[in-house]
């Protein structure tokens, strides 16, 4: 998403001849979209940064000990660091300030530690605030508590789009001078060989057939989708839906999908 852009001011300005550190956290958890997003976006950075810069910047992943390897994300070799608080929002907010409180810090995956006198924090939507119903009410309450804190004391909060930086105005989570729109972007995928396996298993091979890529949160819109694929002038089409859920789960959450989904 950063290929062919140039490095923010504002964040030139923040990093100096400072040390850059990456908040790791997302490590420890099963790899979604957020967390692709934190693999991929420091990549793009430090091939700009020099460049753009005029020098390289010193960038480090700090992560908890728990941390799992990520094949997926190569470029990066985390550090595995431990205080007394080893683990989740604990770690964040304690050991990992102690440790980069003299760099800026760069947490992509929505929360930050909620004291650092140079956080940079990418917040991706505001869905708590508007889908509330689609989380536990305590990830819901929590993240509702947080993100306020975190988005007003971040020197910079990156989001995805336009409506995202409207919806975290709108909810009081950050001010909107301090708000860079970073959009998603899909260039990772050529950084994969194509595996043509998963079309012969799913029997798609030589077919036509629309793909979405989806989960069961009433946010993601999936509802819709079912209800257009369930007219008879697309009987004869053919939906592939891919995410993290399968068909048990979308059962599971009172989805009926029709018979060509």
């Amino acid at each position: 998403p950063l290929n062919n852009s140039t490095v923010d001011p504002d964040l030139a300005t923040i990093a100096n001849d400072r040390r850059v550190t990456i908040n790791g956290k997302y490590l420890t958890a099963p790899l979604n979209g957020v967390h692709r997003v934190a693999g991929i976006l420091p990549r793009s950075l430090l091939s700009n940064s020099a460049d753009q810069l005029g020098t390289s910047i010193e960038t480090r992943v700090l992560a908890p000990p728990q941390a799992a390897d990520a094949p997926q994300f190569v470029e990066f070799s985390a550090h595995s660091v431990r205080g007394l608080l080893t683990s989740g929002q604990y770690w964040e907010n304690v050991t990992l300030p102690l440790h980069s409180w003299n760099d800026v810090l760069i947490s992509f995956c929505n929360l930050a530690p909620v004291i650092h006198p140079n956080s940079v924090v990418m917040i991706h939507d505001a869905q708590t605030f508007l889908k509330p119903d689609d989380y536990s009410d305590r990830q819901a309450k929590a993240y509702r508590t947080l993100l306020p804190i975190v988005g007003k004391s971040a020197r910079l909060v990156l989001t995805i789009s336009n409506f995202a930086k409207q919806s975290l105005i709108k909810y009081g989570i950050a001010p909107a001078e301090r708000i860079r729109i970073v959009p998603n972007g899909g260039d990772h995928i050529l950084w994969q060989q194509a595996d043509d396996k998963v079309l012969k298993t799913n029997k798609l091979t030589g077919s036509r057939y629309y793909f979405a890529v989806g989960s069961t949160k009433r946010y993601k819109n999936i509802a819709r989708l079912f209800e257009v694929f369930r007219q008879p002038e697309l009987a004869n089409r053919r939906l592939v839906l891919a995410g993290g859920a399968d068909a048990e789960a979308y059962e599971s959450a009172g989805y009926t999908a029709p018979p060509n989904v």
